[in-house]
């Protein structure tokens, strides 16, 4: 076995059990570039090797800040966005286009994090997540001073490409910590969701009600926050170069290699078959040749880049299909898909239903209400980091967590219009549930690749995926719970304001005057006792309609425990193995300090 003054090229004896201190001692050299343990390659360091204080270093703290502040900003623009988008609406409006504040978002951020994955593993990562900052700010801007629902979509299009850097932690921060600390430091950094997105709605609201410049204020905050995270990128963000990546290749070669051709179906197919999916039930019917030829052209074009892949002649290939013959990988991706699709579908169907039975009225407490969904959620992210490694066994984890999660999230359908406490109850343990699960697969995703440096490219299409996953359940939420109210409504309330004494010809304008939120005093023939019974039955025809859809999502959360059977377990893969150190810790490495 060879010393630690072996040339730059090692192995890792697997025999060595996995995060020993003897881990360091077992290195000996073979022909490559990077670090082997058992399985797994692509190791550039290992914890052993690190100089002293390496994780109290200004660059290693600034560069956490950064993705901190990041984060928080990145998931902050659609939680204080999605809440008010009628209000922006009325205030910049009406126009047919604003539904597409919240599409736009989506779409470019589910495109942007496999570019951002794929491009930052072969160029290196500093520009690109400079430039994502960039972009995020940029957009926050916009849409703060916007002067039309148009310059507001514009401005979540930029945002949502600045948030696909934002969101690519986990491979960002996971290559800098060892294998074995990759759920501790993710957990950590999933609370800076907490603010943003736990009270998300709250801040919306109360910017509304208690701020001169009402819904903008959110966005200047999140303007911000972006500000921060680009500093601190700028100042501390040095992780592995061009250079030290691609050895003495030239930009100009490696652009030359790149898939072009790839990366243009797969940007194609996801942008029309989310496109389409989103029109349906809102800008046209499901029905509509708009619908049904965007949805099939995109799935269409998603199979000619699948074939444009396997087929082609690629030297870089935009999605190389190995990553999905490793073990564990698919199941992550289609287990962070549907749990994505479960929080993002109850993130829009819960406020619906606190703002109909549980608010009073109250545009506040109904904003701190709807927080409930996120806070569940991050509450789960943030234990399965802290407690996975611990627990061990990944697969019976999110086994166990996407089965109760489904569980309590279909026992959501028990409640009434009255029984608020069960319903919170239950919508907390559900989201704490689904949030573990993602918590977990999130990590996974990045222990399933063989080579940790295309560890990014993984993470990255496990990101889009999530993304495409939670935009196909929302919306079938979305779809499932108008269909359903307009039927229980029509079918029951009418005949309850006429049972109640209301004429038949007022029905019509008394469910006009509960529709726009007026009082019912210019309705013909209506009186506080009819009015009570109307409003009665339909929260009850409400609630039938939502119980559709809490059941509906036992199917998802089915398949969801399914997938998971198809997860790997990574015990044995708690190593000291490090994918990338940042460039100022490494050319101290010789002196064994840092300067801090």
């Amino acid at each position: 076995m060879a010393s630690k003054e072996t040339p730059d090229s090692f192995h890792i004896d697997p025999a060595v059990e996995p995060g020993s201190n003897d881990d360091v001692e077992a290195v000996v050299p073979h022909q490559g570039k990077y670090l082997d343990i058992g399985e797994t390659h692509g190791f550039t360091s290992v914890l052993g090797e690190l100089p002293h204080g390496y994780y109290l270093s200004s660059r290693f703290l600034g560069s956490f800040a950064a993705m901190w502040f990041g984060l928080a900003a990145g998931v902050g623009l659609f939680s204080v966005a999605s809440p008010v988008l009628s209000t922006i609406n009325q205030d910049l409006g009406p126009s047919d286009n604003y539904a597409w504040i919240a599409i736009a978002y989506t779409l470019s951020m589910a495109v942007g994090q496999a570019f951002v994955g794929r491009l930052s593993d072969i160029l290196g990562r500093r520009y690109i997540f400079i430039v994502g900052a960039i972009f995020a700010l940029v957009g926050a801007i916009v849409v703060a001073t916007a002067h039309s629902i148009n310059t507001v979509i514009g401005g979540m299009v930029l945002g949502g490409l600045g948030a696909a850097s934002q969101l690519s932690y986990s491979f960002a921060l996971g290559e800098l910590v060892p294998m074995k600390h990759r759920f501790l430091a993710i957990g950590i950094l999933f609370l800076a969701i907490l603010p943003m997105s736990g009270f998300g709605p709250a801040i919306a609201n109360a910017a509304i009600l208690h701020t001169a410049a009402k819904w903008r204020t959110s966005f200047y905050v999140v303007a911000g926050v972006d500000g921060v995270s680009l500093a601190l990128y700028i100042c501390f963000y040095h992780p592995p170069s061009l250079r030290e990546k691609q050895g003495a290749k030239q930009l100009v070669a490696l652009l030359k290699e790149l898939d072009y051709v790839g990366a243009f179906l797969f940007t194609a197919a996801i942008v029309l078959f989310l496109m389409g999916i989103s029109w349906g039930g809102g800008l046209y019917a499901w029905k509509s040749a708009q619908v049904i030829t965007t949805i099939i052209i995109g799935f269409l074009v998603g199979a000619a880049f699948v074939l444009w892949e396997i087929y082609a002649s690629l030297k870089t290939p935009f999605l190389p299909l190995k990553l999905f013959l490793y073990k564990g990988f698919s199941g992550c991706v289609a287990s962070l898909a549907l749990g994505a699709g479960q929080f993002y579908g109850m993130s829009i169907v819960w406020p619906l239903m606190v703002k109909e039975f549980y608010s009073k009225g109250e545009a506040l407490n109904g904003g701190y209400l709807a927080c409930l969904i996120a806070l569940g959620y991050v509450a789960g992210q943030v234990s399965a980091g802290l407690l996975s490694r611990h627990i061990g066994k990944a697969r019976i984890q999110v086994i166990v967590a996407f089965f109760f999660g489904g569980m309590f999230l279909g026992l959501v359908a028990t409640c009434t219009p009255t029984s608020k406490g069960r319903a919170l109850g239950l919508v907390f343990v559900a989201c704490y549930c689904i949030g573990w699960n993602e918590g977990v697969t999130t990590v996974l995703c990045t222990f399933a690749v063989h080579d940790q440096q295309d560890i990014g490219t993984a993470g990255g299409i496990a990101g889009s995926m999530r993304s495409l996953g939670g935009g196909i359940l929302s919306t079938v939420y979305v779809a499932i719970l108008t269909n359903r109210l307009q039927s229980t409504v029509a079918r029951r309330v009418p005949a309850a304001l006429v049972k109640a004494g209301l004429p038949l010809s007022s029905v019509p304008a008394w469910l006009a005057a509960l529709t726009l939120g007026k009082g019912f005093g210019d309705v013909p023939g209506a009186t506080p006792a009819i009015d009570l019974a109307g409003i009665t039955s339909y929260e009850f025809a409400s609630m039938a309609a939502f119980r559709t859809v809490l059941l509906a999502s036992i199917a998802f959360s089915g398949l969801g425990v399914i997938v998971n059977f198809f997860v790997a377990n990574v015990d044995h893969k708690m190593t000291d193995g490090i994918a990338a150190t940042l460039m100022h810790d490494r050319t101290n490495k010789e002196k064994g300090k840092l300067d801090n």
